[in-house]
């Protein structure tokens, strides 16, 4: 059992390049999206969905009256952070 141990040709390395992202054909790439991946990677839908649940805390804590601290519970916490993440991660990924 010998391996071996010949550098890759020129014509390899070639094709590796061919393979990545960053070239001249990413535009290319970014233009044949298939539907679901279009919507996955939209920043409408992000926001309508951010803003929509922001909505419904600023309407959930207007409602409370006895003031924005006997709503706030672990869940209402949560429910910030996760609406929060929907409407920044369009800007960190």
């Amino acid at each position: 059992m010998s391996r071996s141990t010949a550098a890759p040709s020129e014509s390899d390395e070639d094709e590796d390049d061919s393979k990545t992202s960053d070239g001249p054909g990413a535009m290319a790439a970014d233009a044949t999206l298939t539907p679901d991946q279009r919507i996955e990677n939209s920043i409408w839908l992000n926001t309508v969905i951010g803003v929509g649940g922001l909505i419904y805390l600023v309407l959930y804590f207007s409602s409370l009256e006895e003031g924005v601290l006997s709503g706030t519970t672990l869940n209402t916490v949560n429910f910030i952070f996760l609406f929060l993440g929907i409407l920044l991660a369009p800007f960190f990924f």
